[in-house]
């Protein structure tokens, strides 16, 4: 994408190809100075070229997650499973994070940043393998989960001995449904 700032800006729709070039391109007014006694030394136009990469994880609109999982993982299927928080960073409209059935043992808390959004017709869905109930025990080391995103919909956790509420929401139109908290502060 290559633009002028005085014409229209790259669309955001063009960021959904897995890799996108974007170039921004500055060029100084003619009078420009920063000081009484200061002005540029050249006033040609600047490029300044940037690569960005989409990384998409899962396999299908399925994200798996385990306690083995690592970030460097792809999501693709139980024995090549991201963490929790790498699915909550990763994880689009559509999508389904599903995780394994085992119980967690968890050391901080986890975050679902505002921005990462679902939508009304395409929610993100948090679920465990075969409806099975998932405990995330936080052992008393972090506060639980934080949902600052829209249109999340979670269900069959256990959330125990984190140092908060075990959840808290901020984002609108999430659904926690089937979900457990005990034994939190």
């Amino acid at each position: 994408c290559s633009r002028d700032w005085s014409s229209d800006v790259c669309s955001s729709d063009l960021l959904t190809a897995a890799t996108t070039q974007i170039d921004v391109i500055m060029t100084p007014d003619a009078d420009f100075k920063f000081g009484p006694y200061e002005k540029l030394s050249d006033y040609t136009a600047k490029t300044v070229s940037q690569t960005v990469k989409k990384r998409v994880l899962g396999k299908e609109d399925i994200i798996y997650v385990s306690m083995a999982g690592v970030s460097a993982n792809g999501g693709t299927s139980f024995s090549d499973s991201v963490d929790l928080q790498t699915a909550f960073d990763y994880a689009s409209a559509g999508q389904t994070i599903l995780l394994k059935d085992e119980t967690y043992a968890l050391d901080k808390t986890f975050t679902i940043a505002r921005g990462s959004n679902g939508t009304a017709d395409s929610m993100i869905n948090v679920k465990t393998e075969n409806d099975a109930f998932v405990t995330l025990d936080f052992q008393g080391k972090g506060a639980g989960i934080t949902v600052g995103g829209d249109y999340w919909n979670i269900t069959h956790l256990n959330v125990t001995r984190s140092t908060g509420k075990g959840m808290s929401v901020a984002g609108n139109h999430n659904v926690i449904e089937q979900c457990n908290f005990y034994n939190n502060a």
